[in-house]
């Protein structure tokens, strides 16, 4: 992958020849999926937190974070007429994946008020 310009990055496949391996994307089509992979990355920082750091502050931000990039990931995906099944999908991944992470998290640290 490199940066051609601040508007596209080209990704060289490794299994193709050098003429046709270049796929350009531009760079604002990457956001939805950035998003998208920060709230599935979000969910092991959570979980970390909770058994080695417990920190109210922390966990509401990583909540936060996860909430305001699963609004935004959709509406500019949308915008960009760049919503596909796979996209939508690995949206729905990366939300169970969090979520699940949160619950453990909440558990952990307050087991006796859930419980």
């Amino acid at each position: 992958m490199q940066l051609v310009n601040e508007y596209e990055i080209v990704f060289d496949l490794a299994f193709a020849d050098q003429s046709s391996s270049a796929l350009k994307i531009p760079l604002v089509n990457s956001i939805p999926l950035t998003l998208t992979l920060l709230r599935a990355l979000l969910a092991p920082v959570v979980i970390l937190l909770a058994l080695y750091q417990p920190s109210k502050v922390a966990f509401g931000v990583c909540l936060i974070t996860a909430f305001l990039s699963d609004i935004f990931d959709g509406v500019i995906a949308r915008r960009l007429n760049i919503a596909t099944p796979n996209l939508r999908r690995l949206d729905s991944i990366a939300d169970s994946v969090f979520y699940v992470g949160v619950i453990f998290a909440a558990w952990y640290l307050y087991e006796d008020e859930i419980l």
